[in-house]
């Protein structure tokens, strides 16, 4: 018998097309290179999940991104989501997206759940919760080559957040919430919504150096209309609850939010 055959983590299917003898020593050499291209870290040939053109070089970055994008909302937000839309502008208009699409989904469910969402599953996980899912393309995009923008709808209203890949694999979030910023996603950030006043940097910053809490880079983007402004922290390691209820507390700060990827 194959050894093959008997592995539990070890799928078998068949490949209808090889009826000759010719045809199966075909099929093996194929699948041997399929093998190959998959240990080298590209997307291949999947059974139950949309197909993909392209490498996984290629693509990886922004299937890690869209991933993100869909993480952000319920570490941010809470109101219930009953509809999620995911829009891709240029070239990515052109691409196949569809797991892409999947991939904010399995973001936007890895959040709230401790079951175990992957691409083949997460289409019916978000259905089954009553949400809705669209994606749609447009090419007109004057600032980025390409960009991802997810839409959260609730009840209460409707939120964005937008993001590009520089260069090779810099993971860009170009828009949180309505504020426009350049802030790369990286593993641990907070964000932090806080009135548009003198002084409140300085005093986050010493909350944060009180705990040993270094700040790898800050972003501030700011509403004059409203007095707002949106501040955006890459932080070297985690956040304890302590020091997240310290900045909570600092006087002018509105929100605090926790992201984690």
């Amino acid at each position: 018998q194959n050894p093959l055959l008997t592995p539990p983590n070890c799928i078998i299917t068949p490949h209808l097309g090889a009826s000759t003898h010719e045809a199966n020593a075909n099929v093996g050499i194929a699948v041997t290179e399929l093998v190959a291209r998959a240990l080298k870290g590209e997307l291949v040939c999947a059974v139950n999940m949309p197909a993909i053109s392209g490498s996984l070089a290629e693509m990886r970055p922004y299937v890690s991104l869209a991933e993100k994008l869909g993480a952000i909302y319920y570490q941010a937000e809470s109101a219930r989501i009953k509809k999620i839309e995911v829009i891709y502008s240029g070239e990515l208009a052109s691409q196949e997206t569809a797991l892409l699409t999947l991939s904010v989904l399995k973001g936007f469910l890895a959040t709230i759940t401790s079951d175990r969402i992957s691409f083949v599953n997460v289409r019916q996980n978000v259905r089954d919760m009553g949400v809705q899912v669209i994606e749609s393309q447009t090419t007109n995009l004057e600032k980025y080559t390409n960009l991802i923008t997810v839409r959260f709808t609730s009840d209460e209203k409707i939120l964005e957040v937008s993001g590009t890949v520089f260069g090779k694999d810099t993971e860009i979030l170009v828009d949180f919430f309505g504020y426009h910023m350049d802030f790369e996603l990286t593993p641990h950030i907070i964000a932090m919504q806080n009135n548009d006043v003198p002084g409140i940097i300085g005093r986050v910053g010493s909350v944060l150096g009180q705990q040993n809490i270094n700040i790898a880079t800050m972003h501030w983007s700011r509403k004059k209309d409203k007095m707002r402004a949106q501040s955006m922290l890459s932080i070297d390691s985690p956040i304890d609850d302590s020091t997240l209820n310290c900045l909570r507390g600092i006087d002018g700060v509105l929100r605090v939010s926790v992201l984690s990827f």
